[in-house]
């Protein structure tokens, strides 16, 4: 909605944002899309987010500072050593560390030797994982927006989200 986004403030899902969509929103490019997808390939393959945390600005806070566990360490499946190595590349705190465009990701995930999926693979993942996504808040809409004044670091949350004001 363009009569709520302002100049200098940050809008996206938390656990999907490149770090630099929080620090500098106004200056962010493709890469931060790539960072985006290297999110979602990591919950796909664990079914947990890379980040997470009791707020919304607990996440922001671990994407701008916390390394991610490498996928391997956070489930039971095999995951190929390539394809983390790829996920975790897109996953790069710096732009300029990650993968530079989506050819350069097709280029690198045709390099990834994985067994075709079959469709009762795909079964077990659902039985798995399919119950946390329907379990997990969305945050979308006024009432689960904070917004971040880049100019004075102030954040404005409606109750109940836990973001305090600075």
């Amino acid at each position: 909605d363009q009569d709520r986004t302002h100049l200098g403030e940050i809008r996206g899902t938390p656990q999907y944002m490149a770090p630099e969509s929080i620090t500098d929103p106004e200056g962010i490019d493709g890469r931060a899309d790539l960072y985006a997808l290297g999110a979602v390939g990591y919950f796909l393959l664990t079914g947990e987010h890379v980040f997470s945390g009791s707020t919304i600005v607990e996440v922001c806070g671990h994407q701008l500072h916390s390394q991610p566990v490498p996928p391997s360490m956070r489930t039971t499946q095999v995951i190929p050593k390539r394809l983390e190595d790829v996920i975790l590349r897109c996953l790069e705190k710096s732009p300029t560390d990650r993968l530079t465009s989506p050819v350069a990701l097709i280029e690198a995930l045709r390099e990834v030797d994985v067994p075709p999926w079959t469709a009762a693979q795909a079964e077990q993942w659902w039985i798995e994982f399919g119950g946390r996504l329907g379990r997990q808040e969305i945050v979308t809409g006024e009432e689960k927006t904070i917004a971040v004044d880049l100019a004075t670091r102030s954040v404005d949350a409606p109750a109940g989200i836990g973001a305090t004001r600075s």
